[in-house]
């Protein structure tokens, strides 16, 4: 499970997964170097760069934590036994949603009531997506109405599967994500006075995240040149922290509202990895069933180190 405690891993393997979410606060922006390539050579945010020195495993094979094969009866076993099941992914990768929409179809073929949880869309969204899993909207009208491409951006193509699965199921989906400018807020002033400014700030005070993540985050900046100020990484980690808090209380508030089911969160991984982002938060709000896995690449780079989840995937 996810809240046992994992080997420390050199923050460098992790970091580049948070990279993109220090340019969206603006914190990298504000500190060019000369070593950092030109905008040419920039990855792309659903790319981010990454050493080749991970995990792969060969297309459709389950592993444990440390990489050693596993059936797949074993890996979904270990998955229906958590109350809570959080779904890595590299957004916008196809095999990646494909295998998602797989393990919830064999989650739910069990018969306990399942709900997903989707890093993707904020809150607000939420009717969009009850009108989606009753088919009251085709597609088009779905992305118009939860605001899709302003909202997340990446194309919708490779999520459909997932959609499509929770429709053809009637499995209810969550939005659990809060709108990015207070989170960007946080970023650039740090959570007492975004909340302060907000007046009813969307997301609670985060747990303090545990010193692996600050280190995973600390190697984001580091990537880019020049190390932060104290300052300027106490703001950057309570704005991821926010966002995993953010996800953290939606998934918690689907539990409260269904103690029945089982919830399955889909997010990118950087969220997932080491249990030290929403799973850390979930632990701060007293729930401890969390089972994790993340699909990694076929083949190098592999960004994915050992260690940073309960189960892997080989899935491209």
């Amino acid at each position: 499970m996810s809240s046992r405690p994992t080997r420390p891993r050199p923050p460098a393997r992790r970091a580049a997964a948070l990279v993109p979410l220090a340019a969206a606060l603006g914190l990298l922006a504000a500190r060019p170097s000369a070593a950092a390539p030109p905008a040419a050579e920039q990855p792309a945010p659903s790319q981010p760069a990454v050493p080749p020195s991970g995990l792969c495993l060969p297309a459709g094979v389950w592993a444990g934590p440390d990489g050693t094969p596993i059936a797949r009866e074993a890996a979904l076993s270990l998955l229906a036994g958590a109350r809570v099941v959080l779904l890595g992914e590299t957004h916008a990768t196809e095999a990646h949603h494909r295998w998602q929409a797989d393990v919830v179809a064999a989650l739910a073929a069990d018969g306990r009531p399942l709900v997903i949880a989707l890093e993707q869309l904020p809150r607000t969204a939420q009717a969009a997506l009850d009108d989606w899993v009753a088919g009251r909207l085709d597609e088009p009208a779905f992305l118009a109405a939860s605001g899709w491409k302003a909202n997340w951006g990446h194309d919708f193509g490779p999520y459909r599967p997932l959609f499509e699965q929770a429709r053809k199921a009637g499995l209810p989906m969550r939005a659990v994500n809060i709108e990015r400018g207070f989170v960007r807020a946080v970023g650039q002033k740090g959570y007492a006075r975004a909340a302060a400014e907000a007046g009813r700030p969307p997301v609670g005070r985060p747990a303090p995240p545990p010193e692996p993540y600050v280190a995973m985050l600390r190697g984001a900046f580091a990537m880019h040149g020049r190390p932060p100020s104290d300052e300027a990484l106490a703001r950057f980690v309570e704005a991821q922290a926010s966002w995993d808090r953010a996800m953290a209380e939606g998934i918690a508030e689907a539990l409260a509202a269904r103690p029945e089911a089982r919830v399955v969160g889909i997010m990118g991984w950087g969220h997932v990895v080491g249990g030290h982002g929403v799973a850390h938060q979930l632990r701060a709000l007293g729930h401890r069933r969390i089972a994790s896995a993340i699909p990694v690449r076929t083949e190098p780079p592999c960004p994915v180190p050992t260690g940073a989840a309960d189960l892997f995937f080989g899935a491209g």
